[in-house]
């Protein structure tokens, strides 16, 4: 297995759930998981300063998560999660039109 900084990370990372450690026959290895692309999706958004803060959760449906959010300049936003393929992430790319010219989710 790995050893000294990337076991740590791995380890923090798998922890707070947004990676999965998968055992094969052969190997293991790690994919991310749901909640390990919310969070480079909201990492990426507060990189342009869309958003500023992630509050609680106000809704739940079977095709989104939505939560009360705000921008820097403490502004309300609401953050709608689309969860489209959340049990299939793997088939994405089939299921949303604007991913068929793509090479990598």
């Amino acid at each position: 297995m790995f050893r000294g900084a990337v076991a740590k990370i791995c380890g923090d990372l798998c922890k707070h759930s947004l990676i999965a450690l998968e055992r094969g026959i052969k190997c293991d290895g790690y994919r991310l998981t749901v909640r390990g692309y919310d969070f480079l999706a909201l990492r990426a958004l507060c990189a342009r300063g869309v958003v500023g803060s992630v509050g609680n959760q106000i809704g739940v449906g079977k095709e989104s998560d939505v939560y009360v959010g705000g921008d820097a300049e403490f502004n309300d936003l609401v953050l709608k999660f689309h969860r489209l393929g959340r049990t299939s992430f793997r088939k994405i790319k089939e299921k949303r039109d604007y991913h068929q010219k793509r090479k990598a989710s």
